[in-house]
């Protein structure tokens, strides 16, 4: 499960990474918020899993 959890997270920060380099404005912006709300649901999926 950590090593999903990991890659997941790190995928997330290379997307948002391309974004800052790729895109400007509001899509950069709503993908950044997309991609934000992706790694909290995912880290709310493993802090819940652990329990």
């Amino acid at each position: 499960m950590k090593k999903r959890y990991y890659t997941a997270m790190g995928c997330y920060a290379l997307f948002a990474l391309a974004a800052w380099f790729q895109l400007s404005g509001t899509l950069r912006n709503a993908l950044w918020i997309l991609l934000a709300g992706l790694a909290m649901k995912t880290w709310l999926h493993k802090k819940r899993s652990e329990e």
